[in-house]
């Protein structure tokens, strides 16, 4: 199989196990309209994070919307409540406050651990197994067809003057002043 080339996104592979990193340092790993497609087409069927990584929502601080997908995929990760809790306080959680709210440890490695786990898949990764990812994906799948309509919601967003303060704000780099 090709390696798939992205424009925000890293892709290696190396004996079967494929390592995705977000490439936008210089905007903190934001993720852009763009890269949606791109983690979703790079990603295998673990994901994996380093236990240094942060996670924070910050799109309501700067007025960006999501369309679908990412919340709606958050919300069957983490629970209802706690996305909302990201959505809307926008607060940073490390990786060990981020693994409480996943049902498996094994979510977050260090960078070492990570070849005992892929060889553990690699070594039971049988035909049954690669058959059970195509039922496991279907509802994220769902999910990403009925993100389409939600790129028109945001594309109306976008033109808003809430959208347009926020925008500024961000470059200008103050606090928004909503009405």
């Amino acid at each position: 199989m090709a390696i798939p080339k992205f424009k925000d996104v890293l892709y290696e592979e190396t004996d079967g196990v494929a390592t995705v990193t977000l490439n936008r340092p210089d905007r903190l790993n934001a993720i852009r309209v763009g890269m949606y497609e791109e983690i979703t087409e790079a990603l295998c069927d673990l994901a994996i994070a380093s236990e240094i990584a942060q996670f924070e929502q910050v799109g309501p601080k700067v007025g960006a919307v999501d369309p679908v997908f990412g919340t709606a995929l958050l919300a069957r990760v983490v629970g209802q409540k706690k996305a909302r809790e990201m959505w809307y306080l926008c607060r940073r959680y490390s990786a060990r406050q981020a693994r409480r709210w996943c049902s498996s440890k094994r979510s977050f490695l260090t960078r070492s651990s990570m070849p005992r786990l892929s060889a553990g898949v690699r070594s039971g990764w049988t035909a049954a197994r690669r058959r059970s990812a195509s039922p496991l994906n279907a509802d994220s799948k769902q999910i990403r067809g009925i993100s389409g309509l939600g790129f028109g919601a945001v594309a109306l967003y976008y033109r808003t003057d809430e959208a347009k303060e926020a925008g500024a704000a961000l470059r200008q780099k103050r606090k928004p002043k909503f009405r």
